[in-house]
């Protein structure tokens, strides 16, 4: 009975010692242990997240941008940062929780030079976490508004981009003004266009949308004036946080790299850059993923797609891009990867059936503020400017195109010639446009089918009397874009005789083609996309 009482008092003495430790304190044993708790060096960061009842949650993932680490029992999170390198401690907010916002920006960090230090250690850091009532919600993913400042030259084309990025931050927020439920979204980087000063004019926009944004730095988000990557960066931590970081929402585990290693020549950077992750980016994206159970899904976010690009050869982007091999062994790991990006100014989707890792989807977006040199309605693959509404429950996910296509931004023309819209689709539902036979010169009908990857179905030409017409895959361009491309190389004098960059791009991915022999007929074209749901083109007749 006394040998009992005494091993009791002993465990009792223990659990206090150990509940009360200091959060600061490295706790005993060193190396890091399978739970991932215990870093191995010694503690500089230190804290503790919570509920908003003050109650501890453990196993919460903490990060300091390099290594990564989770909660213990009592919500205690530690990191043996190297403080010479960490300027944020991030949470990776669980499933479940809703992610803290202020005025549109995501909070889930908090900036250690905001932060009080005691005797060399960053203590006393307090995530408080909100229950979602759902674990549902809308992801709305947006990919390169890239506004020029209106004193820059090339903003004269056509309309101030800027303009047109605020029509798309007000259409963000008329959308999110419909939708029922949670709202997040993701903007997929090159946010400004390589002038600092339009980064708050982007966070005031934030503040209308009344739409929690995560964000990826894109090429043309970081300060060209700077003298290598990592300072070249500080502009947008500055005013949107980390650039490497975790999150899981609705069943998915969301991760967000800095996927663009800007080049200098030694005195400041160039607009030169190489794809892939630096060897820092790769070893925390590593530490993070070591906490996900391998058949929870990922959201992997980059500015410029990490993997299969739309490219006739499809080549896999990552073999050729830093630490691809790597990187991309890592996440074949795991069930089920969707890779989105932006960057490429075009529209892709595919499977990764038949490819190296099959589990690993590749979704790059169009621009969502239109052409490049013109910010007009449409992309050079044909798919008007928009932006993809995701919809997530329970690790499911299904996803449409929202455009914005609509003729209202016409009064912005400054001081270039505008073109006439055509072919402007009817409505924000849109998600094929159809061109009649005759059109591309040919006796073919011919079809844009904006997110097409290979498990859409049924791609075919109803007519309003006779017999339908599936259609295949046929690489061209789209020919309202053409349009559009050709009056302002005909008429424009600034993109006719001094913009090389202005090309015609002659093969899109989701083009479809049918021939049909009458010479007059009446029909739209018909698709069913990857989750069950069937669309209808605009009507066509010749």
């Amino acid at each position: 009975m006394f040998k009992r009482l005494i091993n009791s008092f002993i465990a009792i003495l223990v659990c206090v010692v150990s509940c009360s430790k200091d959060p600061g304190q490295n706790p005993s044993g060193g190396g890091l242990g399978s739970d991932g708790i215990m870093p191995s060096g010694p503690v500089t960061i230190s804290g503790r997240v919570l509920d908003q009842t003050g109650k501890a949650l453990p196993g919460v993932v903490v990060s300091d941008g390099f290594k990564s680490y989770k909660t213990d029992g009592q919500g205690v999170f530690r990191i043996d940062s190297d403080l010479s390198k960490a300027k944020f401690v991030s949470v990776s907010i669980p499933d479940g929780y809703k992610v803290p916002c202020s005025d549109g920006l995501t909070i889930f960090y908090k900036r250690l030079s905001e932060v009080g230090k005691t005797n060399g250690v960053y203590q006393n850091i307090t995530f408080r976490l909100e229950k979602m009532e759902d674990n549902k919600c809308t992801f709305v993913i947006v990919a390169d508004p890239q506004p020029r400042a209106k004193t820059e030259s090339w903003d004269n084309i056509a309309y101030h981009s800027v303009d047109v990025a605020d029509a798309l931050y007000e259409d963000l927020k008329a959308y999110v003004a419909t939708v029922e439920g949670e709202v997040f979204g993701m903007m997929l980087g090159d946010i400004v266009h390589e002038n600092m000063s339009l980064y708050q004019s982007y966070v005031q926009a934030l503040t209308k949308m009344s739409l929690p944004m995560f964000n990826v730095i894109g090429n043309h988000d970081y300060n060209l004036n700077k003298s290598n990557d990592i300072s070249a960066a500080e502009d947008y931590e500055r005013w949107l946080g980390p650039t490497n970081y975790s999150f899981n929402l609705c069943g998915f585990h969301v991760v967000v790299v800095d996927g663009i290693i800007m080049k200098d020549n030694g005195t400041r950077l160039t607009k030169d850059y190489t794809y892939g992750l630096s060897d820092e980016v790769y070893d925390w994206l590593s530490g993070d993923l070591r906490f996900v159970s391998k058949n929870t899904p990922i959201l992997f976010c980059s500015h410029a797609q990490m993997f299969s690009t739309g490219t006739s050869s499809d080549r896999w982007n990552s073999a050729a891009t830093v630490n691809g091999k790597k990187y991309a062994q890592l996440l074949g790991t795991f069930d089920k990867v969707y890779s989105w990006a932006g960057h490429a100014h075009q529209t892709y989707n595919t499977t990764g059936k038949g490819r190296t890792y099959p589990n690993v989807e590749s979704h790059t977006l169009s621009r969502s503020t239109g052409d490049m040199w013109t910010n007009e309605w449409i992309n050079p693959d044909g798919v008007p400017r928009g932006y993809v509404v995701a919809q997530l429950a329970e690790g499911r996910i299904s996803w449409k195109y929202k455009n914005m296509a609509e003729t209202d931004l016409q009064h912005l023309a400054t001081k270039q010639p505008t073109y006439k819209w055509k072919d402007v689709p009817s409505s924000y539902d849109a998600q094929i446009r159809a061109y009649p036979r005759g059109a591309y010169g040919d006796n073919y009908i011919y079809a844009n089918v904006f997110l097409y990857d290979e498990d859409w179905k049924n791609v075919k030409y109803v007519p309003a009397s006779g017999n339908s017409s599936n259609m295949v895959r046929y690489e061209t361009y789209d020919l309202a874009y053409k349009e559009v491309h050709g009056w302002y190389s005909q008429n424009d004098a600034i993109l006719s005789k001094n913009l090389s960059e202005y090309t015609l791009p002659d093969k899109r991915y989701q083009m479809f083609r049918c021939s049909r022999t009458e010479v007059r007929g009446r029909g739209y074209v018909e698709v069913t996309d990857r989750f069950g749901n069937k669309y209808r083109s605009n009507t066509i007749s010749w």
